[in-house]
């Protein structure tokens, strides 16, 4: 008797595909800690083919990603080619979930390895980040709150 294989890696096109589209974040916690509302309000990322694009919160960044969808969880690699921040040059590991429509990013600090769950610890400068996807009317509401500097509640 012989047994086939079931392999259940995620297909990466498939995965891709599922993460096209604008997120807003609704929670945000970095070593350890939960992140003041006000950084993370407003913060909305976007996916379209293997570019992500992230607006609002401390500033703005671009690039393109990659994944690794045969580890579990799934890894992914920024490779930033703007940002307001530190994070051009060497590439920015971390883990990605998509579960319906809610997203959650855990991302290690610039040049090291992927964190290895969807927890921050005390100075491990790992950001978990927890998105809603959006549709057309609520990218209109978050952005008309962004330039309001208004307060969108915790999810």
């Amino acid at each position: 008797m012989s047994i086939e294989r079931t392999d259940c890696t995620p297909n990466p096109n498939t995965f891709t595909k599922a993460l096209a589209g604008a997120w807003r974040a609704v929670y945000s916690e970095a070593d350890g800690r939960m992140s003041p509302v006000e950084d993370f309000a407003g913060l909305t990322h976007r996916f379209e083919e293997n570019a992500f694009s992230v607006d609002g919160g401390v500033g703005r960044h671009a690039g393109t990603f990659s994944l690794d969808t045969s580890k579990s969880p799934i890894e992914v690699i920024y490779i930033y080619k703007e940002s307001d921040g530190p994070f051009l040059g060497a590439p920015r590991r971390g883990l990605i979930q998509l579960e319906g429509d809610t997203l959650k990013l855990c991302m290690g600090p610039i040049g090291h390895d992927s964190p290895t769950d969807f927890n921050t610890k005390p100075g491990s400068q790992t950001v978990l980040t927890v998105f809603q996807r959006l549709d057309s009317h609520d990218s209109l509401i978050v952005n008309a709150a962004a330039l309001n500097r208004l307060t969108i509640s915790q999810w």
